[in-house]
């Protein structure tokens, strides 16, 4: 049975709690399939994770790629690198001299050890006339963006070409078939680079070549279409946004209905909050409002939150930069007839992930950059709480930790102590509210473990969680804290969370 009971104490501790950025100490992309690592035996190595100071390899199955139609542009069928080079010669990074060129505000992105990038606006140089040259023009102009311009906490891959012994300086190309975009890098010395920054560059050019309007894949490679290779890593796949970006699990299109007082007329939902977490996390909080009486507090309406790829449907300023990749829509059903539902105002947010909002009497349409996943979490009938993305550690289809935080160093225990307790909070839905916790030493061996129960089992609706874990005091050096959901047919784990901690 579903255990669906109000918990506001719990849910209100839980959501108090930030996804905090903590000094990650490894590059996680998991089922990602950024290359291959090519092995002496001539087979490539099927998969890499980041597992505490280890590269492991990606995997060589491409996979379901995710194109994003746009209304104004065609999207072509999958092309290989061999076929596209025939197609034109690609645009050369010398085509005009930077010094000749007329500067201009555009968008890119900086990246981040384990978590997804940031974006912010970087000045350019060069020519933007064609979609080809606005591509080059932004990769181009990274490498040359000063330390004082790049965003907080992150790193400019780009820029760090020819940093490193025996590296040399990028020099690019780019050609545009339908959606993909060819990039040919010129890296005579693979630029001497490393992990984690061979990843990471790879993200940087990922995300930023497909902020261009109608490009939602890349490929890269050496010159004149040869098979580009960077440390040890083989480049001959095309990737989209969605096979870097770090998360396991991406937002599903389509729509989930809520259940609500369809009964009350007048009554919407009222955005009272917005927090954007360090580039990772979106939290919004609605409020029930019932117009009818001076947007007196109220239970919330039925409502739907979908999630799609942009049309072209919702309004922008071009001016500003291009429209949003991904939508995700909050419309809540009012009960009323007339004019009521009209669109109030489009707000340019551009705070990764969250770049444009646009808000109605009915709803918002929020516009994303990228198809990380979502949660709704309703701590009582009047309130609404959605959260966008966060650290890709910490979230599964089913699990989102808040605490601890990955590479968190927890306090050992008092003298005289017999266990050491720190808390684990977070949200969950998941079977029956069940929510399985246990603690693995360095060796993989499991020194506790114990469940909890979520504020609500099965649902649209997500619960939260909030308990105290023990540990032996005794322990000391690496921790891994893995929380899941076990399977009612088996009892494996699934949706499975694994946060590394130390214990001094």
């Amino acid at each position: 049975m579903t255990n669906e009971r109000d918990d506001d104490e719990v849910l209100g501790r839980a959501l108090a709690r930030a996804i905090e950025t903590q000094a990650p100490n490894e590059t996680l992309y998991e089922r990602s399939r950024i290359a291959v690592r090519q092995l002496r035996g001539g087979f490539p190595l099927a998969q890499f994770a980041g597992a505490a100071g280890a590269l492991l390899m990606i995997a060589l199955a491409f996979g379901a790629w995710l194109t994003r139609p746009l209304a104004s542009e065609p999207v072509a069928a999958p092309t290989t690198a061999t076929a596209t080079a025939a197609a034109t010669e690609p645009v050369a990074a010398t085509a005009v001299p930077a010094s000749e060129a007329p500067s201009q505000r555009m968008w890119a992105y900086f990246t981040r050890e384990g978590l997804p990038p940031i974006g912010a606006f970087i000045t350019v140089h060069g020519p933007t006339d064609t979609p080809d040259h606005r591509v080059l023009t932004l990769l181009s102009s990274l490498g040359s963006v000063a330390r004082s311009d790049t965003p907080a906490g992150t790193t400019n891959p780009l820029s760090q070409a020819g940093a490193y012994p025996g590296g040399s300086a990028l020099s690019v190309g780019v050609r545009l078939t339908g959606d993909l975009a060819t990039i040919e890098i010129d890296a005579p010395k693979g630029w001497g680079i490393r992990d984690p920054y061979t990843k990471q560059l790879v993200q940087q050019m990922v995300y930023t070549a497909t902020e261009e309007p109608g490009v939602h894949r890349v490929q890269l490679t050496g010159q004149s279409g040869t098979t580009l290779k960077i440390d040890q890593l083989v480049f001959n796949k095309i990737l989209a946004r969605d096979d870097v970006s770090g998360y396991t699990t991406l937002a599903a299109v389509g729509s989930t209905d809520f259940p609500g007082d369809a009964k009350t007329p007048s009554v919407t939902g009222d955005l009272v909050s917005r927090d954007i977490v360090d580039g990772s996390l979106v939290r919004l909080t609605f409020v029930g409002s019932d117009r009818a009486h001076n947007a007196a507090k109220a239970d919330l309406p039925p409502f739907t939150i979908s999630f799609r790829a942009n049309d072209g449907s919702v309004p922008h300023n071009r001016a500003d930069g291009p429209p949003p990749a991904y939508l995700l829509d909050i419309a809540f059903h009012v009960n009323v007839q007339g004019e009521f539902g009209a669109v109030g105002h489009v707000e340019r947010v551009d705070r990764s992930p969250l770049r444009l909002m646009t808000s109605s009497d009915a709803g918002y349409d929020l516009g994303l950059d990228d198809a990380r996943p979502w949660r709704a979490y309703m701590p009582d009938t009047q309130h609404l709480v959605v959260e966008i993305g966060g650290d890709p550690r910490l979230i599964s289809d089913r699990i989102a930790v808040y605490m601890p935080t990955p590479a968190e160093t927890l306090i050992p225990a008092p003298p005289g102590a017999v266990s050491r307790i720190f808390e684990l909070s977070g949200g969950a839905r998941v079977f029956e509210a069940n929510v399985v916790w246990r603690v693995k030493d360095n060796s993989q061996r499991v020194i506790a473990q114990g469940h909890t129960t979520a504020s609500l089992g099965t649902s649209a609706v997500w619960g939260s969680f909030d308990t105290e874990v023990a540990i032996p005091a005794a322990t000391r050096g690496s921790l891994t804290i893995e929380v899941y959901e076990a399977s009612p047919k088996d009892g494996s784990a699934q949706g499975l969370v694994a946060i590394p901690v130390t214990v001094r």
